[in-house]
């Protein structure tokens, strides 16, 4: 794949991920961002969880909300009921 069509998948996930937040009712720039605060854990965990759901990587998943993959890994499997 090129690096011009890598930009335009990661710029449509992005979009999508916004449209998510927007949907749930939190800014993507909150749970996106270093927040810890409950509300924002929250909608980062249900985000991750609908990345999941549409098959991406938690390393794609990581690079999207600019954290280790591995930090998703244990946000996801905290998340579980």
């Amino acid at each position: 794949m090129s690096s011009t069509a890598k930009r335009a998948v990661a710029a449509h996930l992005r979009k999508s991920a916004m449209a998510f937040c927007d949907e749930i009712g939190a800014s993507f720039a909150d749970v996106a961002g270093p927040s810890r605060k409950a509300e924002h854990v929250a909608a980062r965990r249900r985000l991750v969880q609908y990345l999941r759901d549409i098959r991406l990587s938690y390393p794609e998943i990581g690079a999207l909300l600019g954290r280790h993959h591995t930090s998703v890994m244990y946000l996801a499997k905290t998340g579980e009921v």
